[in-house]
C-alpha cells in the first residue's frame, strides 16, 4: 500500500483526538440494540489530514451499511459508520485505532456485552483485525484487507471471519490475505477467504460485494446475539 500524497508531513490537531465519541460518530442508536456492526473505511498509509464526511473511501462503504441494515430488517442490529479523526494509519501511531476502540468502549458501556461485527475495507480491515482481540468482537469481515504486519494473527477462535479480495487488486496483494486466513483457520478460527472479480475499489460486480458481506454478517450476528435478539 502506498503512502498518501506526501501527507506525512501534515500535523493534526490534538483537539480532534479528544472529541466526544458521540460527536465523532455522528449517530447513535435510539434504542438499545441487540448487536452492533461497525463499518470501517479505507485510508492512506500516511496522513494527518482531517477527513471529511464525503471522503470517497467512506462513501464507498455506505452501500455495505445499507445492505446490512436491509437484510437485518427488524432484528435489532445497529450499523455505525464512524469517521476517523485523521485519514491515515501513520505507522506505530495506528491513528484510527484509538478512536474506534473508544467507540467500542462506549458501546459496551451503554449496552452491555452485546456482540459486535467489524467490517473493514483495506486500512479499515487492518483496524478490524487489530481490534479482533476484544471479547465483544464476534464477527470480522475484511474487504481487500491491508494486513502488512500479519494482522491476521489477532483473529481468535470462536469468531466468524470472512475475507473478500479482488483477484485483480494491485494495491493490496490478495495472496497476503489468503495466506493469513489459511493460517487463522489452522488455529481453529472459523475463517473463509473468497476470491472476487476486480480490484481494490470493489467496483466490478459491486452488488455481489455488498450482498455477500451482508449475508455473512447478519445471520452470524443474530446467532451471536441469541436470546437478546427480539424478532
Amino acid at each position: 500500500m502506498k503512502a498518501g500524497e506526501g501527507e506525512a508531513a501534515e500535523k493534526g490537531g490534538g483537539a480532534d483526538r479528544q472529541r466526544n465519541v458521540h460527536e465523532w460518530l455522528g449517530e447513535w442508536p435510539e434504542n438499545p440494540p441487540n448487536g452492533v456492526v461497525v463499518v470501517l473505511h479505507v485510508g492512506p498509509e500516511l496522513s494527518m489530514r482531517r477527513p471529511v464526511r464525503a471522503d470517497p473511501g467512506r462513501v464507498r462503504m455506505a452501500p455495505f451499511a445499507m445492505e446490512i441494515r436491509k437484510q437485518a430488517g427488524d432484528f435489532g442490529l445497529a450499523v455505525l459508520q464512524p469517521q476517523y479523526s485523521v485519514r491515515g494509519w501513520n505507522g506505530a501511531a495506528r491513528s484510527p485505532v484509538a478512536g474506534v476502540e473508544e467507540l467500542l468502549d462506549a458501546v459496551v458501556s451503554a449496552f452491555g456485552p452485546i456482540p459486535v461485527a467489524l467490517v473493514g475495507h483495506s486500512m479499515g480491515g487492518r483496524i478490524a483485525a487489530t481490534l479482533a482481540v476484544r471479547p465483544e468482537v464476534a464477527v470480522v469481515v475484511g474487504l481487500a484487507p491491508w494486513w502488512p504486519d500479519d494482522e491476521g494473527r489477532f483473529l481468535r477462535s470462536g469468531q466468524r471471519v470472512l475475507v473478500l479480495h479482488g483477484r485483480g487488486d494491485r494495491v493490496v496483494d490478495p495472496e497476503s490475505s489468503r495466506v493469513q486466513i489459511e493460517a487463522a483457520a489452522r488455529r481453529g478460527v472459523d475463517a473463509i477467504w473468497h476470491s472476487m472479480p476486480g480490484g481494490h475499489g470493489m467496483l466490478r460486480d459491486w452488488s455481489a460485494w455488498h450482498r455477500l458481506t451482508a449475508e455473512f454478517v447478519v445471520p452470524r450476528m443474530i446467532a451471536a446475539a441469541g436470546p437478546r435478539l427480539k424478532p
